[in-house]
């Protein structure tokens, strides 16, 4: 008799999203709204409730999570109406309060809105704004994001600029040197630059325009994701796609994943599994439970198999 041989089970870097190394931060999906058309925007198609709670109630189900960490997504969260007030609140809790934009109301007096905020994430992704607003149809005035960035900074509100390697725009190492030029010429603190999710038509990979170095990889999953470095004179972190993000690597076999899941606030004032890919993707537990009762009463008066039991499960929590 042969003996069962157990395939290893891989862990995934300690220092991976998917590791817990964020276990204190909570992300918060503020609004389903978004004036950007981003190609590879995984929201489009995503989980949209129908229900919007209050600012109160928001605030209360964040504050009952207890984590440090607070960042604000969407959409696009700056066309959350209560914006200013969440962030103040979340502030006078002692969060430090993160915002993701795509720079769009980044002018005139909005920036008063943000002041209490601990960090400004701004999603640029090319240097020469023209072509930015081709890839996310967004319209910016570089001036409009000097002078923003220079009024959040009197509040000590750090800047970070948020790109996307994307083939045709950034996606080679002489451009992304530019990118980091045009960076410092902002008088931002970091940069973030990531490889694309999902979006394999478009995917440049970080590792081989930058020859590998600063620790960058082929293997994500297991050597790590986030990498980091100075450039330039410029904090820079890299952020690469492992092969449950790209089918252009391959998927870890056998991963171990963390016993703890990520929690995402929506704007429904629910507290969710991770981030929803749409209603399909949903399980009413109900529902779930009343079908399960009448498959296991049918086994019982064998009115079906248990391999046609089977089929039925699987065809209604796919």
């Amino acid at each position: 008799m042969k003996a069962n041989i157990l395939m290893k089970k891989i862990s995934p870097n300690p220092k991976n999203s998917c590791s817990d190394y964020f276990n204190d931060w909570l992300e918060v999906m503020l609004t389903p709204n978004c004036n950007g058309t981003c190609s590879w925007c995984v929201e489009k198609k995503g989980y949209h409730p129908e229900n919007k709670d209050s600012l109160d109630k928001l605030y209360e189900v964040i504050l009952s999570t207890k984590k440090k960490n607070v960042i604000l997504l969407g959409g696009e969260p700056t066309l959350y109406p209560n914006i200013k007030e969440l962030i103040d609140l979340l502030s006078q809790a002692g969060k430090n309060v993160y915002l993701t934009t795509n720079g769009s109301l980044l002018k005139n007096d909005f920036y008063k809105n943000l002041t209490n905020l601990s960090g400004l994430n701004v999603s640029i992704h090319h240097f020469d704004l023209y072509k930015n607003q081709e890839i996310v149809g967004i319209n910016i005035d570089k001036k409009d994001l000097y002078l923003t960035f220079s009024k959040l900074k009197n509040h000590n509100v750090k800047i970070r600029l948020n790109c996307n390697l994307i083939d045709s725009y950034i996606d080679s190492e002489e451009v992304l040197y530019k990118y980091i030029d045009f960076a410092k010429s902002l008088n931002v603190d970091s940069i973030r630059f990531a490889e694309l999710k999902n979006c394999d038509g478009s995917f440049i990979s970080l590792g081989k325009i930058l020859d590998y170095e600063y620790g960058l990889n082929e293997d994500p999953f297991t050597k790590g994701c986030w990498k980091h470095a100075n450039i330039n004179g410029m904090e820079i972190s890299f952020r690469q796609m492992c092969g449950f993000q790209t089918s252009l690597r391959p998927k870890p076999k056998n991963p171990q994943w963390p016993k703890q899941s990520k929690n995402v606030v929506y704007y429904d004032g629910t507290i969710y599994n991770n981030w929803q890919k749409g209603k399909d993707h949903l399980i009413d537990n109900k529902k779930l439970k009343d079908k399960l009762d009448v498959i296991f009463d049918n086994m019982k008066n064998n009115s079906i198999s248990n391999e046609e039991a089977k089929k039925i499960i699987k065809k209604f929590i796919k």
